[in-house]
């Protein structure tokens, strides 16, 4: 057997692997209709779990948690259902491919979930001089807010966004290029889709913003890759906007009357504020995405093969 052959041979061996193989390649014209198709999704599944919340909050008797938690749970149920329909039986593309294998989660991802919101918070009670408010909110109001942090953003937005963006976008563009564009793509595009719909948003703070998504999405982009299961990456996010995503605790400059909990910092400084989108594109939670990017990278083998696709 010749040296190329026996090459050839590993790379079979390799391809074969569970988690390693990129499945069948696609097209450029496949890959871009996957890809409009994933920010279609996006909205098909939240319109109608919003309108479903929307009807339910007109109806008085139901508390707005219910109806809350409704959206959020009717959200992430259509997100998969969708991704499954359109790129599984669509595409024809397998669960693994979509790194949507059985629901499973990985021990050291479920700790990093709640170290690292943890630690940052942590970084500016110690690091920052400021003075926690109490939110003063009637009891439904402290309800509802409960409800949008677990099911809305902890539960609805934390996967379907893992779904479409490290499942589909990722993996569509894995497919097509490489591991390199499939990752700095959609990053920069989850960057782009946290500008939208923001108000008083200055040039600073935009490019913030979009370094703080960029690298928050190259975050769950190496979780996902190194584990192979974006239910990894999931958990990480939703435990990440339950803590940071408002609500339930908010760092800021002045306090919230939509928040449970506020550490009312004692600088205006955009860097440390994070401007108009709040701490997440804070440079101590860029700090924080970067941290984490590098011990994952550098941690275990990697299951979706990173380094050589």
């Amino acid at each position: 057997m010749t040296i190329a052959e026996r090459i050839q041979g590993k790379n079979r061996v390799k391809d074969r692997m569970p988690g390693n193989e990129k499945g069948t390649p696609v097209s450029t014209k496949k890959a871009i209709l996957g890809a409009v198709l994933a920010i279609v999704l996006k909205f098909a599944a939240d319109i109608p779990a919003m309108l479903l919340c929307m009807g339910l909050l007109n109806i008085k008797v139901i508390p707005e948690i219910v109806s809350v938690a409704i959206y959020g749970i009717t959200y992430a149920v259509l997100g998969i259902v969708l991704v499954k329909l359109v790129y599984g039986k669509g595409f024809k593309f397998k669960k693994e491919e979509l790194f949507m294998p059985k629901f499973s989660l990985k021990l050291p991802f479920v700790i990093l979930a709640v170290v690292m919101p943890l630690a940052v918070c942590g970084a500016y009670l110690l690091l920052i001089k400021g003075n926690i408010v109490f939110g003063e909110m009637e009891m439904q109001k402290t309800l509802g807010v409960l409800g949008e942090c677990i099911f809305y953003n902890a539960v609805g937005a934390a996967v379907v966004e893992e779904v479409l963006f490290r499942g589909v976008l990722m993996n569509l563009l894995r497919k097509r290029w490489n591991t390199a564009v499939a990752v700095i793509l959609p990053s920069v595009l989850f960057g782009l889709v946290h500008l939208i719909g923001l108000e008083d948003c200055s040039v600073v703070d935009g490019i913030q913003l979009m370094a703080a998504g960029t690298l928050a999405g190259i975050m769950f982009s190496v979780i996902a890759l190194k584990t192979g299961s974006v239910w990894n990456s999931a958990i990480v996010h939703s435990i990440w906007n339950l803590v940071m995503a408002g609500g339930l605790f908010t760092i800021s400059s002045a306090s919230s009357d939509v928040s449970l909990l506020t550490y009312v910092i004692d600088s205006k400084s955009v860097a440390l504020t994070g401007g108009v989108f709040g701490a997440e594109a804070s440079v101590i939670a860029i700090a924080g995405y970067a941290i984490v990017i590098l011990l994952v990278s550098l941690s275990g083998r990697n299951k979706a093969n990173v380094l050589q696709a």
